[in-house]
């Protein structure tokens, strides 16, 4: 037996509790938890498509779609025509959601210093940067593969 728990098994353990304490504190916002996800990540990646932001979230795009539906419908965000492409849209905050996105950051660092208290900054800053890097690597694998796939899907198809 592992005296140590699995890499992914502990990384899902401290996701799933920041998320836990995250939905805690922000019951007072009045915002589900698929909506507090949805503006974060938007805040980060505005004028995305519905489809990028799906895959961030880890949700389907129809299912997105009807969370920007109601969050449209409540002033948080707009979708704007892509100007590369006039069947699609982009998706961009309101200042309303500005404003709630900055309490959700205060609520994020509150949680992060909590989470963190029992290490130096040396340590922190240590964790920060191997979890960057972790990602990093993770994503450029993904990206490879999904070339690799697409690439291939494509001679494939094409040879027949």
């Amino acid at each position: 037996m592992q005296s140590r728990p699995r890499f992914g098994y502990l990384v899902h353990d401290v996701a799933r509790l920041i998320r836990a304490e995250f939905a805690t504190r922000a019951l007072k916002h009045r915002m589900t938890q698929t909506h507090m996800r949805t503006i974060a990540y938007l805040g980060r990646m505005e004028g995305c498509s519905q489809r990028e932001l799906a895959e961030v979230i880890e949700v389907r795009p129809i299912t997105l779609g009807r969370q920007l539906d109601l969050l449209e419908a409540s002033g948080m965000i707009e979708r704007r025509p892509d100007p590369l492409d006039r069947r699609a849209v982009c998706l961009y905050l309101t200042p309303r959601s500005r404003a709630r996105l900055d309490q959700l950051h205060e609520i994020g660092d509150g949680i992060y210093e909590r989470a963190m208290r029992n290490l130096s900054k040396a340590d922190r800053e240590t964790l920060h940067s191997l979890l960057e890097t972790v990602r990093d690597t993770l994503a450029e694998d993904r990206a490879q593969q999904r070339g690799e796939s697409t690439q291939t899907g494509a001679v494939s198809h094409h040879g027949h």
